[in-house]
């Protein structure tokens, strides 16, 4: 029967998580002060590209009807279904 210490992922893992551990010295104060400012980075890199790639802005019409906002008819120009009762 195999246990947690014969595992070969949970070796490896452990592995990785005693060089992270050492690479800062072994405080974790100092490894989320490392974590916080790669978030940081990356927001802003991530802000900056959202800047320089934006998708055009449709019309509000053609978000309501999924066109493409050009020829289209207003809620209150479209011909109103009427309600039809069968007998």
């Amino acid at each position: 029967m195999k246990t947690h210490a014969d595992d070969p992922i949970l070796i490896e893992m452990h592995a990785i998580k005693d060089a992270v551990s050492a690479e800062f010295g072994h405080d974790i104060d100092a490894l989320f002060a490392h974590l916080k400012v790669l978030e940081a980075e990356m927001l802003t890199s991530r802000n900056a590209s959202q800047k320089t790639i934006r998708p055009a802005v449709r019309s509000r019409s053609a978000r309501i009807s999924g066109g493409d906002g050009k020829n289209e008819l207003r809620r209150s120009q479209r011909p109103r279904k009427s309600a039809v009762v069968s007998a």
